[in-house]
């Protein structure tokens, strides 16, 4: 996969879940950031171990994976809330309603980095 190609993936999830986030309805965030996981499908990091170690290395390398899963997923939750935050904050100065704003969003990283 090139770099432009990988890009775009993240971009387009990055996209959608924006999309779910600030849609109009009348979801929780709760309900918002469940539905964007179930959209995007987010992996978690997993260690195959190949050669043999000791229980003590094996658990300890199991418990280090778990605590950057967990670091990873809130760090993910709060660059939504973020990405929330500051979007609605353009889309009001702007006289915009947010959706028109990640449109705009995409168009721009569209020409700022064409599909390969």
């Amino acid at each position: 996969m090139d770099t432009t190609q990988a890009a775009w993936e993240l971009l387009d999830e990055w996209l959608r879940s924006l999309t779910i986030l600030l849609g109009e309805d009348d979801k929780t965030l709760e309900e918002r950031l469940a539905m964007i996981e179930q959209v995007n499908q987010p992996g978690t990091l997993q260690v195959q171990i190949t050669s043999p170690i000791g229980q003590q290395d094996a658990d300890n390398l199991h418990r280090a994976v778990a605590e950057i899963n967990d670091l990873a997923q809130r760090q993910v939750k709060m660059h939504v809330l973020v990405d929330e935050l500051l979007i609605r904050m353009l889309a009001h100065a702007t006289d915009q309603a947010p959706l028109q704003v990640i449109q705009q969003l995409a168009l721009n990283l569209e020409r700022q980095l064409p599909r390969t």
